[in-house]
């Protein structure tokens, strides 16, 4: 896991590589802290649309129901 120290309006880039090389423009994530208060933290995201992000707890959930899916057939 990658731990890095953002302060508030500072951002990370992540860019995915498609073809796995770094030439070839890949998918560009910007994230941001947008806003900390009483030990949250808020988080803004800039991604092409057909790029999903989900809160952990939420992805997990749907993994479940499509392997239930998958396994009822």
């Amino acid at each position: 896991m990658l731990l890095l120290s953002r302060k508030k309006k500072e951002k990370v880039v992540l860019v995915i590589e498609e073809s796995g090389e770094k030439t070839s423009g890949g998918i560009e994530i910007t994230l941001q802290v947008v806003k900390i208060r009483n030990g949250q933290v808020r988080l803004g995201f800039e991604a092409p649309k057909n790029v999903s992000i989900w809160r952990n707890e939420l992805y997990e959930e749907i993994c479940k129901e499509k392997n239930k899916k998958r396994e009822n057939g």
